[in-house]
């Protein structure tokens, strides 16, 4: 081999050997790449929290908060010797019955007296209902009407008496009693009138004439002061009325106002129950005048009078006819109700010719119905 020859050999072995050591000096250098971008990318990567560590300092933060919270309850308070705050008030739920005891009464009084004011408390305005409650418990109160001859529907109505709104706590008697205590339904005054057993009548005065002698005693006294009250309480507050009874030579009208003698009173609601209970407690007498019950009415110069008697003895004369006539001069309709037992078979009668001769309308009852 010539000079040239081994030194192309020895040139070509010394690059081959050079590509061979540089060949692994690129992957060696590939590999550090590699290897550095691993490590780049690992310390770049976000710090990750054990579990368990995170749990404990969250824990930690709640326990913290809470015991700050209990700090502040109590921050107002004084602990006294026996471990409790002395500023702390027990709260509970009190059940309150609808009629409390008296010594329910006692007990809330004590705990109001004892109670820290509230200002933004109201006191409750009293609803409809329990007014109508207490007016329901003043009317149980009065005494009921001892009557059921024939069915006059409720024993007792009306509003009572009016509360004042003046502040004066109420005005007296007479006040109540006046028409403007309890205002009309509207209307004239002579709208609707009433009727007494089966006489109607429209008018603004009413005189009610009724026969308490002793033959009225039982079932036709209770059935004539019966029917007087139904007929009381179809008049209107802008009527007048008066009720009298009479016996022998004694005449009793109703007293309604103390504060004056009895003449014509308003129909308001109060007057015709104060009337109501006037009425149930009369009882019969002795004898029979009608002549002098008569003149007695006509002197109150009413429009309407309803006379009720048994016709029992004595009975009117032709000259006491004439003279309740003359003391009429026709200004007041007299009607007549005659109580008898059986079918009335009379042809005239004195009741008969008081009404013709006065512009009334006579009827007659028979008392036998009262008794079924």
């Amino acid at each position: 081999m010539s000079h040239s020859q081994k030194s192309n050999s020895t040139s070509f072995t010394t690059q081959h050997q050079a590509v061979a050591v540089a060949a692994p000096d690129r992957d060696s250098v590939s590999g550090r790449v590699i290897g550095t971008s691993q490590i780049d990318n690992s310390s770049s990567a976000p710090f990750a929290l054990p579990g368990w560590l995170a749990s404990i300092i969250v824990h930690s933060l709640l326990l913290v908060g809470f015991a700050f919270g209990l700090r502040g309850c109590g921050s107002g308070s004084s602990l006294s010797a026996s471990g409790e705050f002395d500023n702390f008030r027990e709260v509970g739920i009190h059940i309150r019955n609808s009629k409390p005891t008296d010594q329910q009464n006692e007990s809330e009084s004590n705990n109001k007296s004892n109670a820290e004011p509230n200002p933004t408390e109201t006191t409750p305005i009293p609803s409809s209902q329990s007014l109508n409650v207490a007016n329901s418990a003043t009317a149980d109160s009065e005494p009921p009407l001892a009557l059921s001859l024939p069915d006059s529907g409720p024993n007792l109505i009306g509003a009572g008496i009016p509360q004042s709104t003046s502040g004066t706590g109420g005005g007296s008697p007479g006040e109540l009693l006046r028409p403007n205590a309890i205002k009309s339904s509207g209307g004239s005054a002579q709208a609707g009138g009433t009727s007494f057993f089966g006489i109607r009548d429209r008018a603004t005065r009413f005189v009610y004439v009724v026969d308490r002698s002793g033959s009225m005693h039982g079932a036709p006294l209770i059935a004539a002061k019966s029917e007087l009250i139904r007929s009381l309480r179809q008049l209107e507050s802008t009527h007048q009325f008066q009720v009298l009874f009479y016996s022998g030579d004694r005449q009793d009208l109703l007293n309604l106002d103390q504060s004056r003698k009895p003449g014509l009173y308003w129909a308001t609601n109060i007057n015709v129950t104060l009337a109501e209970q006037r009425i149930s407690s009369i009882t019969a007498g002795e004898g029979t005048n009608h002549k002098l019950a008569l003149l007695r009415a006509l002197r109150m110069t009413p429009e309407v009078i309803f006379f009720l008697t048994d016709a029992d003895e004595p009975s009117l004369t032709a000259a006491e006819l004439e003279a309740v006539r003359i003391a009429n001069r026709s200004r007041t309709r007299i009607h007549a109700v005659q109580f008898g037992k059986g079918a009335d078979l009379a042809l005239v009668n004195f009741l008969k010719k008081l009404a013709k001769q006065n512009g009334g309308t006579y009827r007659y009852q028979d008392t036998n119905v009262f008794r079924r």
